[in-house]
């Protein structure tokens, strides 16, 4: 490529770029001639953003480089705030040189890098991805459900519920795998409910089992799975209430930030056999109701906006009630060294 009086502005074509792309480097080889100013232009959703160099012929033919790094967050912070996951409908970079007296001969190359970088912050939020239940009447004390769940930073919430024994939960497992117990609450002895959770679990149809220590009146199983959890720190700190002869019951999670989900799993006991009914700001995700006892064992959600109380009215009866928040994902991994394009135009 050469530069002179008939072509004193020459530019490469442009090429799309990765959305992470954390730097852009021009190496330039003079082999004769005069100054030339290069500049470097990032495209992203139709907004420019340029850097600029300007160098003279060295005699010992050493490369010059310009290096354009765009700032951590660049994609994130800069007037494109995006949720994680959401893709640009542009981001491209070409390569523009100018001729400032003399003649030139160069010959360029713009190569795009995916850099180690630090992590930066980005918007995200927990949300529900599926729910599944399952129930059974005088049964041996193990109840298995299949669950399936996709999406990504995922994480499992699961109900055990029971009625007619002093019983206790004794394990939950997710694809064969402990889950955590968040509680564990027994009601004169009749009735009882523990919450789990388990951040990092696979796609895909998974089989979730929940045992107790004895065979029971009847048994349900429910859970629920999220996107966008923190998998370091998944949940809060969890909340649990029981009563008796109560007709409403309610519990308050503290700490729950904006983009957080609460969740919860309330057991009661025979009552009038209408179904109890959640709380405001709530969605209810699952509910079985076994006939012949009356019980009900139901889950529900409620974005972290709308703050940390969960509740529940019904007729007169015992409950237990649990709830706890699970935190979103507050970061984004840092980028894979990769030399993703180059080329040498002349």
């Amino acid at each position: 490529m050469r530069l002179g009086k008939h072509n004193r502005l020459w530019a490469t074509k442009p090429v799309l770029l990765a959305p992470q792309t954390s730097q852009l480097v021009l190496t330039l080889l003079h082999s004769v001639g005069a100054p030339v100013r290069t500049r470097i232009v990032l495209d992203v959703d139709g907004v420019e953003y340029r850097v600029s160099g300007c160098t003279a012929v060295h005699p010992n033919r050493v490369p010059y480089r310009l290096c354009y790094t765009l700032p951590h967050g660049f994609f994130g912070d800069r007037a494109f705030t995006r949720r994680l996951g959401e893709q640009y409908n542009r981001v491209r970079a070409w390569l523009e040189m100018e001729w400032l007296g003399g003649v030139v001969s160069a010959v360029p190359q713009l190569r795009q890098l995916l850099a180690p970088a630090p992590p930066w912050a980005f918007h995200s939020s927990v949300a529900f991805d599926a729910a599944t239940d399952a129930q059974e009447t005088n049964g041996d004390g193990t109840l298995s459900l299949s669950h399936t769940a996709a999406g990504d930073n995922r994480a499992a919430f699961a109900l055990g519920g029971w009625t007619q024994g002093a019983l206790a939960s004794t394990s939950l497992t997710y694809n064969a795998v402990g889950m955590t117990e968040l509680w564990d609450i027994l009601q004169a002895d009749r009735i009882g409910n523990a919450g789990y959770r388990l951040a990092g679990i696979p796609t895909g149809a998974q089989t979730v089992t929940h045992v107790v220590t004895s065979t029971s009146g009847d048994q349900a199983l429910a859970v629920v799975s999220l996107t966008g959890v923190d998998q370091t720190t998944p949940v809060g700190t969890p909340e649990s209430a029981s009563g008796a002869a109560a007709t409403s019951a309610s519990v308050t999670v503290a700490g729950v930030g904006a983009d957080d989900l609460v969740v919860d799993a309330i057991t009661t006991d025979n009552g009038d056999g209408v179904a109890p009914v959640v709380g405001a700001n709530q969605t209810q995700r699952t509910t079985e109701h076994p006939a012949w006892v009356g019980s009900f064992h139901a889950t529900s959600s409620q974005a972290g906006a709308d703050g940390g109380v969960m509740s529940w009215t019904f007729s007169s009866r015992r409950f237990c009630l649990g709830a706890v928040n699970f935190i979103a994902a507050s970061g984004i991994p840092a980028g894979v060294l990769a030399a993703l394009s180059s080329w040498v135009d002349d």
